[in-house]
């Protein structure tokens, strides 16, 4: 037994009338377009202080210091630091802001050991100095495989030091590394 089956003839639309065809050929070419015409390795312009902070990090690896971090930050206002080195901050802060932070510039220094560490720490900051050249504080840690020291290094030490380069000022900065030297 055949069936019947009446045809019905379809109405062939017009090329128009296909609106959601249209719009996803055009999405495509227009993403067809964007790839082309951008680069795969689209470079991000830096800042000047990242761009300070990269020509320090080749200028110490060129040295063959090996950088582990190193960044600059303003120091918090309710920072403890300011208590242990009897140093008055005239930073005002709300009662209840705990993101105050006062106008003093930290530098962060976490590197390697290549041997006399005193010696490395005065060459390193001849970089770090130039990188942030009003820094409050010069913190570096040296790490060895048996142990990691920290220094400080205060900022107006070291721009004496270069300002008049004598061994009385030498040993100035020398006495204040050994001071704030803590190895664990």
């Amino acid at each position: 037994m055949a069936k019947n089956k009446e045809e019905i003839p379809k109405e062939k639309k017009a090329w128009y009338k296909r609106w959601w065809a249209i719009v996803i050929f055009i999405i495509v070419i227009l993403w067809v377009l964007s790839l082309l015409s951008s680069p795969s390795n689209k470079e991000i312009p830096l800042s000047e202080k990242e761009l300070s902070e990269k020509w320090a990090r080749e200028s110490l690896a060129d040295r063959g210091y090996e950088v582990l971090l190193l960044g600059a930050i303003n120091i918090s206002a309710r920072a403890p630091f300011f208590e242990w080195h009897k140093i008055k901050d005239n930073t005002i802060c709300p009662n209840l802001d705990d993101s105050c932070y006062s106008n003093k510039v930290s530098v962060m220094l976490v590197m390697k050991s290549l041997g006399n560490r005193e010696e490395q720490v005065v060459d390193v900051l001849s970089t770090l100095s130039v990188m942030e050249k009003n820094a409050f504080v010069f913190n570096i840690e040296i790490k060895s495989p048996t142990d990691t020291c920290n220094y400080v290094v205060f900022g107006n030490t070291y721009r004496t030091f270069i300002d008049d380069p004598t061994t009385t000022n030498y040993q100035i900065l020398l006495n204040e590394i050994k001071r704030y030297e803590s190895c664990s």
